[in-house]
């Protein structure tokens, strides 16, 4: 059965749930168009959450299938038919911005990003909440273990890297609560 998922990424995310991109799907292929899009998108939406807490914007739809191996027990898998390079980037922009808390003194906040958005951190062998078609898996694998070839020279490593360099330059020590609103103004919520 396919549907079509409309909700906030938090939706998506939350709870025990894993979207696979089935091996027929593109590798990921965003480049800095389209990151920088994304990203002005992302901070206009903070921007906007500042004034209005109840502001939003559509990050577009997902089409899902259910996966095969959908178990009753566990986590609820899906086949991501379309949509899987941008739930791919906004789950990369979540795992710079969750390295980004850690490298800043931020630990518990990085570890609420994992266990909500990034990793079924309750679950046996930890499975991620997105897994990419298997030629990105090694390097998006990377970054969300925080391995050390996390960031490599490929497109998945390329997002990585713009994201942590984008966040790191609107990082504002002296306001508390700005990562904050980047990490509503992603998932929505």
């Amino acid at each position: 059965m396919v549907h079509a998922e409309n909700g906030t990424l938090a939706g998506v995310l939350e709870g025990k749930k894993q979207y696979q991109v089935p091996l027929y799907q593109r590798v990921y292929s965003w480049g800095k168009k389209q990151l920088d899009q994304l990203w002005s998108d992302v901070v206009e939406l903070e921007r906007a959450l500042g004034d209005d807490p109840k502001a939003s914007h559509f990050i577009g739809s997902l089409v899902l299938a259910s996966s095969p191996d959908f178990g009753a027990i566990g986590v609820n898998k899906f086949l991501v038919v379309d949509g899987q390079q941008r739930l791919t980037t906004l789950t990369l922009l979540l795992a710079a911005l969750r390295d980004h808390l850690i490298e800043t003194g931020e630990p518990d906040r990085a570890r609420g990003i994992d266990a909500q958005y990034l990793i079924n951190v309750y679950d046996r062998g930890k499975p991620l909440k997105v897994m990419p078609t298997q030629a990105d898996r090694p390097a998006y694998m990377a970054v969300l273990n925080r391995a050390p070839q996390a960031g490599g020279e490929d497109t998945v490593g390329d997002a990585y890297r713009f994201f942590r360099s984008k966040i790191a330059a609107a990082d504002d020590p002296d306001d508390p609560h700005d990562l904050e609103l980047l990490e509503a103004a992603v998932v929505g919520a």
